[in-house]
């Protein structure tokens, strides 16, 4: 891979761009989508054409605010590797927003991400399903995507709800803890 761009048209769409220098064992590429950044989606397979070929692809309805877009490189024997990733958007219109992932939690480490349109002070809360409140916690937040990482060692097996509260703006997500 020579090249990978992605670029924001006028007219709202997503204009990707590769190059490649050999594709002798190359079988296709998978151009993969996330609004995060973490979770992908294909939006299209492109067979590989061989040797020196340019490649362009359109992404009619990218985000509203940050689309995050990659290659997944694959050989002839299903071995793959990912190009660097590109981010299209800005944060104009940016609305709040609450992301955890995995779920079920895999492990003891709770992750999670805030997107939000303004700075300030975010009061995140974490209850169980009868509604018995296990942490209270308080973090300053920058306008865009804010990542947080938890250690709930002390937090026994079960489900239970992630509250987060900026100024008049709550969300919440339930989540499984194996």
């Amino acid at each position: 891979l020579l090249t990978f761009e992605a670029t924001l048209q006028p007219e709202g769409t997503a204009l990707l761009n590769w190059t490649s220098q050999n594709e002798s064992n190359l079988a296709y590429y998978i151009v993969e989508k996330s609004i995060n950044g973490v979770q992908w989606n294909q939006l299209t397979r492109q067979t590989a054409g061989g040797t020196g070929h340019s490649y362009t692809v359109t992404d009619p309805r990218p985000g509203t605010n940050f689309t995050y877009y990659r290659l997944r490189l694959v050989n002839q024997n299903n071995n793959y590797n990912y190009s660097p990733i590109r981010r299209i958007g800005t944060e104009e219109n940016l609305q709040a927003g609450l992301q955890l992932f995995p779920n079920p939690l895999l492990d003891n480490t709770l992750h999670f991400e805030y997107q939000t349109p303004i700075t300030g002070v975010l009061l995140i809360k974490i209850y169980d399903y009868l509604g018995r409140e296990h942490a209270v916690l308080v973090r300053n937040v920058t306008k865009g995507n804010n990542p947080f990482y938890f250690e709930l060692k002390n937090l026994a097996s079960g489900f239970y709800i992630l509250q987060v509260i900026q100024e008049k703006e709550t969300q919440q997500v339930k989540f499984v803890k194996r």
